[in-house]
């Protein structure tokens, strides 16, 4: 009989079971597992590097593929990150790059640091500490920082003048202002580095500009001559010469023209200031003309003149015969203008082949 009221009772409690099969005693607690979180890490926590050096970090523990790396630095001015993890030093000085990965972080120290290397500074066109330029012209003082063997341009000059009333510095050149001497100091700044070592000091000594011009007609055969030069200036029998001479592009009046050889060929009318052909005599002069500015110093230019009757048939409907020789002699002078030469390849009378000498 008790064996089978059990069984009764089992069964009236089985459904009560199926609806509370997780029934406990009171005061009992569920265990909850927290998910792993995911921890970064990079090959490095410090490093150094010089000015222009690039560097990886590798990252470590980024096993999500739904979660990206962030990179960030602290002063992008001293070092860049970008979002492959490639660091690149720009200026000396101390920055934190971070690689951020869900709530994890890891982080490394960048030095940016010059070791045993130090950075100088260079003219592209100048070379020693001194340079005269005219009150007419201007100087290019183009410059550039090398370091470690490598040219960089990304420089900030400051320049100061030990007399700022003779010259300034205008859109990378010196531009005269008055006559007279001043010294010009350039400090460069290259990735925080400002050192003595990029430091320049240039003399510069302004003069006044004055040419000689020595033509016939419209081409100048012969330009800014400051001291005696031996030219040769061929001529034909019918061509005259002017003598011009400018001071910071004014007409010079008071020029002396002096014949040194071949009177007999070559004579001055001070009249019109020209060279003029005695006679249509041929024959080789030499010819010395000086001039003196309105500061006090002489200035002279000395050429050789070749009269002809018939030589080389060419030059321009105003004939104006020079030697080729002093084309490409002149070439190496600062103040040779060679457009002429290169204007006359569209005159129907060049002949390039007798500029080269051929």
């Amino acid at each position: 009989m008790r064996k089978k009221l059990f069984i009764f009772i089992s069964l009236l409690c089985l459904p009560l079971m199926l609806l509370f099969p997780a029934c406990k005693p009171a005061g009992s607690t569920v265990e909850q597992r927290e998910p792993v979180k995911p921890v970064i890490t990079l090959n490095v926590t410090e490093i150094e590097l010089r000015p222009g050096v690039e560097y990886y970090v590798v990252p470590s523990g980024a096993t999500d593929p739904t979660m990206q790396i962030v990179y960030s630095s602290s002063d992008n001015t001293i070092a860049t990150v970008n979002q492959d993890g490639l660091i690149t030093a720009k200026k000396l000085g101390t920055a934190t790059v971070t690689a951020t990965y869900g709530e994890s972080t890891a982080s490394c120290t960048v030095k940016v640091v010059t070791e045993d290397f130090v950075p100088t500074v260079h003219f592209d066109y100048l070379a020693g500490e001194e340079v005269t330029v005219s009150l007419i012209d201007a100087v290019n003082i183009s410059s550039y920082v090398m370091f470690n063997g490598e040219r960089y341009e990304d420089v900030i000059y400051t320049y100061k003048f030990s007399d700022d009333t003779v010259a300034k510095v205008e859109d990378g050149y010196i531009k005269p202002l008055k006559k007279g001497e001043t010294t010009l100091t350039i400090q460069a700044n290259w990735a925080g580095y400002n050192g003595v070592s990029l430091e320049k000091n240039l003399k510069i000594n302004v003069t006044n500009a004055f040419e000689f011009y020595v033509n016939n007609g419209e081409k100048i055969y012969s330009i800014h001559n400051r001291e005696t030069v031996g030219t040769d200036v061929y001529s034909k029998t019918e061509i005259d010469f002017n003598i011009v001479c400018l001071e910071n592009n004014v007409k010079v009046d008071d020029v002396v023209v002096t014949i040194v050889e071949g009177a007999d060929v070559i004579r001055y009318d001070q009249t019109d200031s020209k060279l003029k052909v005695v006679n249509e005599n041929t024959g080789d002069a030499k010819v010395v003309v000086t001039a003196t500015d309105s500061n006090g110093p002489e200035y002279s230019l000395s050429f050789k003149i070749k009269v002809y009757e018939s030589g080389p048939s060419v030059g321009d409907e105003n004939g104006g015969y020079f030697k080729p020789d002093w084309v490409i002699e002149k070439e190496d002078v600062g103040n040779f203008n060679p457009d002429w030469v290169a204007d006359k390849e569209d005159d129907e009378n060049f002949d390039p082949d007798w500029v080269k000498g051929e």
